[in-house]
Formats: C-alpha cells, sequence, structure tokens
C-alpha cells in the first residue's frame, strides 16, 4: 500500500494580516516618495503647520529602501493569496467575481498600485511641482 501524504500549506494566509501590511508598507513608501519637495507645498497649501512636514522630510533619504521592500511585501503577499486561491479554483465566472470582491484582493490591488506610484514618483514629481507653483 502507497503511503498518503497530506499536504500542508506551508504559508498560511492569517486572513488579510499580509494585505494590510503590504498597504502599510506602500503607503509608507508613498509618503518617503513625497515627503521631500512636494509635500511640504501640499501640507502649506491645506493651511497645515510647516513643522509637520519638517518631521516628515528625513523620511525622502527612506524612499527606495521603502519603496523596495515595500515591492517584496506586496510579491510575498500575492504569491500567498494565489497559492491558497489556486487550491480553490473554480473556473467560473461568479466564483472570479467574488474573489475580486474579498476585501483582502483589493487591499492588495491598492498596495499594488501605490508602490508602483511609490517606484514611479520621478516621473510624477515635476509635473507635480510645476502644478503647485
Amino acid at each position: 500500500m502507497a503511503k498518503q501524504i497530506n499536504a500542508v500549506e506551508p504559508f498560511p494566509l492569517n486572513e488579510g494580516k499580509t494585505a494590510f501590511v503590504s498597504v502599510i508598507s506602500s503607503s509608507a513608501a508613498v509618503l518617503a516618495a513625497c515627503s521631500c519637495c512636494i509635500l511640504p507645498l501640499v501640507l502649506a497649501a491645506a493651511g497645515l503647520s510647516a513643522s509637520l512636514s519638517s518631521i516628515l522630510t528625513p523620511l525622502g533619504s527612506l524612499h527606495w529602501p521603502m519603496t523596495a521592500l515595500s515591492m517584496i511585501a506586496v510579491a510575498a503577499s500575492w504569491l500567498i493569496v494565489l497559492r491558497k486561491y489556486r487550491r480553490k479554483c473554480h473556473c467560473d465566472s461568479q466564483a472570479a467575481h467574488k474573489w475580486f470582491l474579498n476585501p483582502q484582493i483589493i487591499m492588495l490591488l491598492v498596495a499594488t498600485a501605490l508602490s508602483f506610484i511609490a517606484a514611479a514618483w520621478g516621473l510624477f514629481e515635476p509635473t507635480l511641482m510645476k502644478a503647485f507653483m
């Protein structure tokens, strides 16, 4: 008789904790990207204190490390989620619709978008600076 092997999921999903970490890290990366130049202008235009922007300015030097961290967190979260849902693959359209309405998937989509914004910040910043000047 052949010995039956039970497959064990090596990375448990932890009910959305990985997606939450991805959103937080990608939001921090975007904050670090805009903290040196555009954020102080936006805060001043909004009538908020300049002291708040001086607290956030040192984050500018952490832009690339935080962006790399957020990209790693988002990629790991996607791998974990896709690994879980691959086992429960239902190929009908209703299952796909439910999959995209899952709050965890929505958070990961937001985190992915924020990570790409942080990575491409150098393309956005000159246009934003012209708009606020």
